[in-house]
């Protein structure tokens, strides 16, 4: 993973085949929030986009661990929403130019909404 962008877009390196792919509602969030919330528990080093910008207090934190997936989301959102969370940046050209070119974004675009991975 190399970038996360808002409306659920994620710049990612495959190894095989060596490429990069823009993927749609291709992150594992029901895996990676409950990392992020032990992560944050145990005071570890998360990727910037899950740094905490103002402390949350460790009881929230430990009962947030136990819920579904759907609640953990709402969660990760109402963080961003009240600043505690930095927002995701957009997907434009500055944002990607690190690791690809604007006009290479169409061609490795994958969307995992409907039935896997579909080529857009």
């Amino acid at each position: 993973m190399l970038a996360l962008f808002e409306n659920d877009l994620a710049l990612v390196r495959f190894v095989e085949p060596a490429d990069l792919r823009l993927l749609r509602n291709g992150v594992p969030w029901d895996i990676w929030h409950p990392w992020i919330l032990k992560a944050w528990l145990r005071g570890a080093v998360v990727p910037k986009a899950f740094t905490l910008l103002r402390r949350i207090p460790s009881n929230m934190i430990e009962k947030a661990v136990d819920w579904p997936a759907s609640l953990q989301t709402e969660f990760f959102a109402k963080l961003q929403n009240t600043g505690m969370l930095p927002a995701l940046p957009k997907l434009d050209a500055s944002a990607i130019s690190p690791w690809m070119r604007w006009d290479e974004v169409r061609p490795h675009f994958l969307d995992f909404k409907e039935n896997g991975a579909k080529e857009i």
